[in-house]
């Protein structure tokens, strides 16, 4: 029973973790940022299990500030790929750090305007803390040495962050909602797929 209790916790551990990778690749490929000391990749060590981590405690801690809701797949996957999006731009706009922290911030505006009154006021929340305390983080991991933003204009990090901390609030609220509850069966025949 209690194996069980964690298996989706660990799996979430190491989706964190690659996912982190992955997406950490993209700000490095495209100088971004760059780590004092790289291991593999042009990323350091500690990369992989720092976002491993991050991806559990935002998992348990979103719970405490968002109402429970059903989350079907697609949306989960539909959010993720926003999100990705959002990430990719900040490699390919990196040099607008304004102009993309404004494009940020009106496609996050135009995202939680679409949502229902429930979900709104969850994902304004959990975006409010992801891109706070994220951003901190950053902020004063960057100032230790171990990595660095090569164009800084918000402390050490950049003015655009915090809008890309915002967009993965719709992720963390579908993961979190699917491991409390579960995604919402989807039932498909001949005639196409809906909800069971």
């Amino acid at each position: 029973m209690a194996k069980e209790r964690h298996q989706p916790w660990v799996a979430f551990w190491l989706a964190g973790g690659f996912g982190g990778l992955a997406l950490d690749q993209i700000h490095v490929r495209f100088r971004v940022l760059e780590y004092s000391a790289p291991f593999l990749g042009g990323q350091a060590f500690w990369v992989f299990p720092l976002f491993a981590t991050a991806a559990v405690l935002i998992l348990a801690c979103v719970p405490r500030v968002a109402s429970l809701r059903p989350v079907s797949m697609s949306t989960l996957m539909c959010d993720a790929l926003v999100f990705v999006a959002a990430y990719l731009s900040t490699g390919f706009c990196r040099e607008n750090s304004l102009e993309l922290a404004a494009a940020l911030a009106l496609a996050f505006i135009g995202r939680v305007a679409v949502e229902s009154a429930a979900r709104r006021a969850s994902l304004v929340r959990v975006a409010v803390a992801l891109a706070l305390c994220g951003t901190v983080f950053e902020d004063l991991l960057s100032r230790t040495g171990v990595f660095a933003y090569l164009s800084p204009d918000l402390g050490a990090v950049t003015l655009w962050l915090p809008c890309l901390y915002a967009h993965g609030a719709a992720v963390a609220l579908d993961l979190s909602d699917a491991l409390r509850i579960g995604f919402i069966p989807v039932r498909c025949d001949r005639s196409g797929c809906g909800r069971s």
